[in-house]
């Protein structure tokens, strides 16, 4: 077989171990804690004002692939609506925005950036930033897929990434 068609696949993101970040927010309410949110002691919770956010310091600039924010859940007073509309920001920059979350709904939001701090903010408006967990994935590099075309699910090889200049008239 010649290869002369190939599809690349990355291989699947990893959550990044948030135990050592630093989290922070505009305010705090209840626990007092900004770190709650990463824990599954339940809900971070600001104070009511302009534009709350929370964020997350990694430490270093990192990869960024995705996030996943976890609504709170509840039956009254539609208190779960607090956190709508949301934006996602990776260093300042804005990777998403106009995010809603329904009552508990879990959401993966892309966030394509390198960066260290990771700011989920209200976006125009007056009231409590409240959710209930919050992840981030890493796009993994270095490694990829390819795979000959007519041969669904079947690996042919493993190759570093930058170095398919070297395989594009290999034999297999």
């Amino acid at each position: 077989l010649r290869m002369e068609e190939f599809k690349v696949f990355q291989e699947d993101t990893g959550r990044i171990d948030l135990s050592g970040a630093v989290m922070s927010a505009s305010s705090t309410l209840g626990s007092g804690n900004a770190h709650v949110a990463i824990t599954s002691d339940c809900c971070f919770h600001s104070a009511n004002e302009y534009e709350a956010w929370w964020q997350i310091d990694l430490g270093s600039p990192r990869n960024i692939d995705k996030v996943e924010i976890t609504n709170r859940e509840s039956i009254q007073n539609n208190v779960w609506e607090r956190i709508n509309p949301f934006s996602v920001k990776v260093d300042g920059s804005t990777c998403a925005q106009d995010q809603n979350l329904g009552n508990g709904e879990t959401k993966i939001i892309s966030c394509i950036a390198v960066g260290q701090t990771i700011r989920v903010q209200l976006q125009d408006k007056t009231s409590c930033l409240h959710f209930h967990t919050f992840n981030v994935f890493e796009e993994a590099i270095g490694v990829a897929t390819v795979a000959a075309f007519g041969f669904p699910g079947r690996l042919v090889d493993h190759y570093p990434v930058g170095c398919f200049d070297e395989i594009f008239d290999r034999d297999f």
